[in-house]
C-alpha cells in the first residue's frame, strides 16, 4: 500500500502538471484570441494617428521678430487647445522669414515643395505678398493672420484671411468723422513711398465724399522731413479743421 500511494503521488503530481500546463496554455491561446478579437471588431484604429502639418511662416527673427511673437503665441495657443482636427493630430513647423522678402521667398519654396498642408502667417504685408505667388503656384492653402493689405486675398485664390482690410479701417474712420466730429472740411496726410499710407488716404476720402459730399484735402509729404512747419503752414492755408493721418505710430507721435 505504501509503495502504490507513492506511485500514485507521482501520477497524480505528473497529472496536474499536464492540467497545469494545458490550462496556462489555453488562457495564453484565450488571451491572444481576445486580443486579435478586440483589434479587429471593437479597437479599429490600431495604427498610428496621421499627422497634418502645418507651417508657422512668420519672422522668427530680424527686426520684425519681435511684433511677430505676439502672432505666433496666438498660434501656439491654438494648437495648445485645439492638437487634434478629425482625429488627427496637428504638427506645427516653424518656417523663420528672417524680416526678409527674399529669404521669406526662399523659405516658402522649400515648404511649397514639402508635405506641410497649409500655411499661417506670415506677420507684415510686404512678406505675406511676396510669399502668396509661390503658396499659390503650389495650390497651398495660406491664411493671414493680422495682415490686412486686400492685395494679399484679391490676387490669390489659395489665401484665407482672418483681420479686417485696410480700406474696412479707413471708411470706418471716414464715418467716424462724418458721424461724431461733424467738420466742414477735412485734410488727410499721407507719407510720399508709402503704398500702405496713400491707400488708407485715398479710400478714406472717396467714403467721406460718399457720407458728406464734400472732397477731401489730399496732402503728401516725405517720411524724412524733420522740419514739420511747412507742413502746417500748407494745411493752415487750407482751413481744414480736421486731420486724418495714416502713418506709423512714431511719425504720428511727431506730428
Amino acid at each position: 500500500m505504501v509503495i502504490y500511494f507513492n506511485m500514485n503521488k507521482k501520477i497524480i503530481r505528473t497529472i496536474a502538471y499536464i492540467l497545469l500546463s494545458a490550462v496556462m496554455l489555453a488562457g495564453l491561446a484565450g488571451c491572444a484570441t481576445w486580443d486579435n478579437f478586440y483589434n479587429t471588431f471593437i479597437n479599429t484604429n490600431t495604427e498610428e494617428k496621421p499627422v497634418i502639418k502645418i507651417a508657422v511662416f512668420e519672422p522668427l527673427s530680424g527686426k520684425d521678430a519681435k511684433a511677430a511673437a505676439e502672432e505666433v503665441a496666438g498660434i501656439e495657443l491654438a494648437h495648445e487647445k485645439f492638437g487634434s482636427v478629425l482625429d488627427m493630430d496637428v504638427e506645427l513647423v516653424y518656417v523663420d522669414t528672417k524680416s526678409d522678402i527674399e529669404e521669406a521667398k526662399l523659405a516658402a519654396q522649400q515648404r511649397a515643395e514639402s508635405d506641410v498642408s497649409m500655411v499661417l502667417g506670415s506677420y507684415g504685408n510686404t512678406i505675406t505678398i511676396a510669399a502668396g505667388d509661390i503658396f499659390k503656384e503650389a495650390k497651398l492653402p495660406a491664411i493671414a493672420i493680422t495682415c490686412s493689405n486686400p492685395l494679399i486675398t484679391l490676387t490669390n485664390p489659395y489665401y484665407a484671411r482672418v483681420c479686417h482690410l485696410d480700406t474696412d479701417e479707413a471708411e470706418a474712420a471716414a464715418a467716424f468723422t462724418f458721424n461724431w466730429l461733424k467738420p466742414e472740411n477735412v485734410v488727410a496726410l499721407s507719407l510720399k513711398n508709402s503704398e500702405y499710407s496713400q491707400a488708407f488716404a485715398e479710400t478714406y476720402s472717396k467714403k467721406y465724399k460718399e457720407l458728406s459730399g464734400a472732397d477731401t484735402v489730399m496732402i503728401s509729404f516725405d517720411p524724412g522731413i524733420t522740419d514739420y512747419a511747412a507742413l502746417f503752414e500748407g494745411i493752415a492755408i487750407t482751413g481744414q479743421e480736421t486731420i486724418y493721418l495714416p502713418v506709423d505710430v512714431e511719425t504720428a507721435r511727431i506730428l
